[in-house]
């Protein structure tokens, strides 16, 4: 009796061959010679692998248990053992303490005159590259490159003037929102940064006062960043001598008193160039802001006398600067050519508007409306360049003083009155009108109440490059108003 080699059943021969009654295999070719597979064990009727195949299973396990113990090693050496394998080459450092510092500083015992070194890392994964927060001691975060996914550097709570950040590269990660982060530390250092594509704001400075933020490079290739430099109730802190581009506002001062901001460099950005809000006695000095956007290249919002100084504003879409209920402020040595608006004060009272040039602008060089007591003294005032847009135009505004400017080449009225909302008691003299209102009898127009064109106790007026050189000079407009004292020679 023949037995199947795959159930152990009874076979069936026939003339055409050999047969298994049970699974129906075909074992004709076995009647000549059919190699064996298994062995059935006679004792108990058993089928058992045949002693060939045990060395393929035995090495199928092997390989099933190696790749096993690899993977729990990949995952326990990027968790439960990170400050242990951790290379230069990282991703992501988190510093909650002082005695962290150890395990990621290159150098430094952690004293102002010895800091910890954090450098040379290249962090590409977490979604925050640095996280440092409630420490004492010094430190120094340099020559990093880091993708930004959600922040670069974050730093907050740490010990007055610790905070050392410079010469890294941030750049656009996977969900990048902010590049250096800095909240409660008083006194950070940031400087010498290529910032780029953060999404949200290049660096953000809030509750840190006296912070110092110095040529630094913040740019948008591919994703709109909305600010470059936001500093949020940080008082006298210092922006310095950066590089901000293609942002949303470039730099953003919110209830931060005495704040410095000067020599930085403001270009091609969307709203802004300097926006100043809630922030009192603030410096804003010899920033050059050109090919800005739809709000203003400086705007100072509610904050009390800002010193406005030596700027350079180009080509802004709408306003040069833009001062919005912002009391005794002054602008001062400013140039500002190709704006629509060179600058607007809006109830802003006790203002100083002197030494300005204002050239090519394409309506008013000044424009004051609801602001009472405002010296406009000392500047140039040339080339408005649209009809029907006076070169200094006044609305709603009383007992202002508009001397010693020189105002020439404008294409409509030099000076304006408007008529349903003029004020009253200005005082307008010592000024030359040098070829204004091209198509016009007279360079300026008054249709206010009680504005005065003339010092009476000097008995001096303003130069009229047309005053035929005898009698007064009419001054267009419903007040009727006459220069008696026109001078023979420009003043200015």
């Amino acid at each position: 009796m023949f037995q199947c080699p795959y159930c152990g059943n009874e076979l069936r021969t026939t003339a055409k061959g050999r047969f298994c009654n049970h699974c129906g295999a075909d074992l004709t070719k076995s009647m000549q010679k059919q190699p064996s597979t298994h062995h059935i064990s006679q004792e108990k009727g058993v089928r058992k692998p045949s002693p060939s195949y045990r060395p393929s299973l035995i090495i199928i396990g092997s390989i099933v248990t190696i790749g096993i113990v690899f993977m729990f090693f990949i995952i326990a050496s990027s968790t439960f053992l990170r400050p242990l394998f951790d290379p230069p080459y990282g991703s992501g450092i988190e510093i909650y303490s002082d005695t962290d510092f150890l395990k990621y500083s290159s150098s430094g015992t952690g004293t102002k005159a010895d800091p910890y070194i954090l450098s040379n890392y290249y962090l590409t994964e977490e979604l925050i590259g640095f996280s440092i927060e409630d420490t004492t001691k010094h430190f120094v975060i340099t020559n990093c490159t880091i993708e930004i996914n959600h922040k670069g550097i974050h730093i907050e709570n740490v010990a007055p003037g610790t905070a050392n950040i410079r010469g890294n590269t941030l750049i656009d990660g996977d969900w990048p929102r902010a590049g250096i982060t800095i909240h409660s530390s008083p006194g950070v250092n940031i400087s010498n940064n290529f910032i780029s594509d953060t999404g949200g704001v290049g660096i953000r400075i809030v509750n840190s006062k006296a912070s110092f933020v110095s040529n630094n490079t913040i740019l948008e290739k591919d994703i709109a960043i909305s600010t470059g430099i936001s500093l949020r109730n940080s008082d006298s802190s210092l922006i310095t001598n950066n590089t901000l581009e293609a942002c949303r506002d470039a730099i953003d001062c919110n209830e931060s008193d005495y704040a410095n901001i000067t020599y930085n460099r403001c270009e091609n950005n969307d709203d802004t160039s300097i926006n100043i809000t809630n922030s009192d006695y603030v410096k804003i000095s010899n920033n050059i802001c050109s090919n800005g956007g739809e709000e203003g290249g400086i705007v100072i919002r509610d904050s009390k006398e800002t010193m406005v100084s030596n700027n350079t504003i180009l080509k802004q879409s709408w306003i040069g600067i833009d001062l919005i209920h912002s009391a005794s402020s002054i602008i001062i040595n400013n140039t500002i050519e190709a704006c629509e608006h060179a600058i607007y004060c809006v109830k802003s009272d006790y203002v100083i508007i002197s030494s300005n040039k204002f050239e090519k602008n394409q309506y008013s060089c000044i424009t004051n409306d609801n602001s009472d007591f405002v010296t406009i003294s000392n500047n140039l005032c040339v080339n408005t360049t649209s009809l029907w847009s006076a070169s200094i135009f006044l609305m709603s505004s009383s007992n202002c003083q508009i001397k010693y400017n020189r105002i020439e080449n404008n294409s409509w009225y030099g000076i304006y009155f408007d008529g349903w909302m003029s004020g009253e008691s200005n005082l307008i003299c010592l000024n030359s009108f040098i070829n204004n209102n091209f198509d016009g009898t007279s360079q300026a127009s008054d249709n206010g109440t009680s504005n005065y064109w003339y010092d009476s106790d000097l008995a001096q007026g303003n130069y009229w490059s047309d005053w035929n050189g005898t009698g007064s000079y009419a001054i267009a407009g419903t007040a009727n108003a006459i220069d008696i004292y026109p001078l023979s020679e420009p003043p200015v």
